[in-house]
């Protein structure tokens, strides 16, 4: 075998002169470079951090205060240079040894010329294809960690091989700790409808098949134990035709699901909106016409009986009632024009702290917690005042028997829940607390639904917090409830903030505007 001089230079560790001289000239016959030759492990830690070979010959019984074994491990801290060992005889504790340093081999002296080559050349290629799969594992891994989605990949019996970053903190497991066990053990995914362990839905195909999705309505478990909704794809693994495992990629579809709640929410609004716009004229005439003739009739009640008048009395208290239901169908319907300026909610909430203590009567206890330094919003200040009335009815609703209701004010960086597209807006946030009953989640998930209502028959429409709902939606704002059956309930409005150096805008009239869809 003929090289060309100097195509891997190789470092000698060896005591005996006679030996180490004998291997040189091999070396160099064969076409190879010394890069030098030590006779004791102190040398040979100066030489492989001075010369940088390519490859060590490494006797392991030599001078000084190491044997050859520990001089390669030592040598291997900061280097990986290929190391093949040299020895006269070895036996299996040697052996087991040297197997801790990742030797390429060992050579039984006396030292054969085909023998040296071979095992030279074995080495240089193994170490450079080991040092190829590393550096390219080592691009591979970046490019996985620096991926927003979470990564798990399994093997064919389903066992844990690499989690990158995003998967560790979703998930709460750490790569190292994940690697070799069961995929349900690291990722338990149950269907949310039945609750039923579902972890068959992330399990690679028996044969070839394409990537597909995660089906919607599974949960998966974080190692805290706290479910969380799950999107993805699996992508099976090949080799030569077989199935040897899969790539999981999945992310918390918690943001996803509201945002299409928000979304499907706010199409129903607008098709009741324009329900309601449609028959709200018409209605409101049939009942101007009802009242007038009612009014009419009791101008002249001297010519009816008490019973008479009193039953006038009812049909037009009913017809005012009417009336005011037209009106809140026509702001819900966002037919009524808005006139919207700089507003702060301070002053909103002032306006009506009489009127809301009148509402409550005398078995509540109202708590105002306002922030002084409170940013204004741009708002009509009759939707703005609507809004703290309705949140305040609604909590007057909860506590019938007296309780406690606190209206609190306070700057905010962001929403609770916020979706990535508003979280660089700075917010107001207006907050009633009751100290009722509370409610289940499923209740909590229909509150703004148009005519629902937890109340008796007569003793609401379930308009209110769908009327709120519109008006700070169509602010730019969202709206979130914190509720548990026995913990009362909290319902914050969250509105975009005026820059303080913003001007007070000109007053502008929206007769009708666009729906709008917005996360929440």
């Amino acid at each position: 075998m003929n090289r060309a001089p100097g195509t891997a230079r190789i470092l000698i560790v060896e005591d005996e002169g006679i030996i180490a001289g004998h291997i040189a000239a091999r070396l160099l016959k064969t076409g190879y470079s010394v890069a030098g030759i030590a006779e004791s492990s102190e040398e040979a830690l100066v030489d492989a951090r001075e010369l940088s070979p390519d490859l060590i010959l490494m006797d392991i019984r030599i001078k000084g205060s190491m044997d050859g074994i520990q001089t390669a491990a030592k040598v291997r801290e900061t280097s990986d240079v290929p190391i093949i060992y040299l020895t006269a005889h070895t036996d299996q504790s040697t052996v087991d040894r040297a197997k801790l340093t990742e030797a390429f081999g060992f050579l039984t002296k006396p030292i054969h010329q085909t023998s040296l080559s071979t095992s030279i050349e074995m080495a240089i290629h193994k170490h450079r294809a080991d040092r190829a799969a590393r550096t390219q594992r080592a691009w591979m891994e970046t490019v996985l960690a620096t991926m927003a989605d979470a990564m798990i990949v399994i093997d064919a019996a389903h066992r844990t091989q690499y989690m990158n970053g995003p998967a560790e903190q979703l998930t709460g497991w750490k790569n190292s700790e994940a690697r070799d066990r069961e995929l349900s053990m690291v990722l338990p995914v149950r269907e949310l409808a039945t609750e039923l362990e579902a972890n068959r839905h992330l399990l690679p195909p028996d044969g070839p098949q394409a990537p597909r999705q995660i089906p919607r309505g599974l949960v998966a478990s974080r190692r805290s134990g706290q479910w969380f909704p799950i999107d993805g794809e699996i992508a099976p693994s090949m080799d030569n035709g077989r199935v040897v495992g899969a790539v999981i990629t999945f992310r918390d579809a918690t943001m996803r699901q509201t945002e299409e709640n928000e979304i499907r929410h706010q199409y129903k609004m607008q098709a009741v909106g324009r329900l309601a716009a449609g028959i709200a004229h018409d209605f409101n005439n049939l009942l101007m016409t009802i009242l007038g003739h009612t009014n009419e009739l009791l101008n002249k009640s001297l010519a009816f009986t008490d019973s008479d008048v009193a039953s006038l009395e009812e049909i037009r208290k009913a017809g005012d009632q009417a009336a005011s239901l037209t009106q809140q169908l026509l702001r819900f319907s966002r037919k009524e024009p808005v006139l919207k300026m700089n507003v702060n909610l301070n002053d909103v909430v002032r306006d009506t702290e009489e009127l809301i203590r009148r509402l409550g009567g005398p078995s509540i206890h109202w708590q105002f917690l306002l922030d002084e330094n409170l940013a204004d919003v741009c708002a009509d200040q009759g939707q703005l005042r609507q809004v703290v009335m309705n949140l305040a009815a609604n909590a007057r609703d909860a506590v019938p028997n007296g309780g406690r209701i606190t209206i609190e004010t306070a700057n905010v960086d962001a929403p609770q829940g916020a979706s990535s597209a508003i979280i660089w807006k700075a917010f107001v946030a207006l907050s009633v607390s009751d100290s009722g009953e509370g409610m289940s989640a499923d209740v909590a998930e229909q509150l703004f639904e148009p005519f629902f209502t937890t109340k008796q028959p007569g003793s609401g429409t379930g308009l209110g917090l769908s009327i709120v709902h519109s008006i700070v939606t169509d602010l730019g704002g969202t709206i979130h409830v914190d509720s548990e059956p026995g913990r009362g309930t909290t319902f914050t409005v969250y509105l975009p903030a005026v820059e303080p150096s913003a001007a007070a805008p000109a007053a502008e009239t929206d007769s009708e505007p666009a729906m709008e869809v917005r996360p929440q």
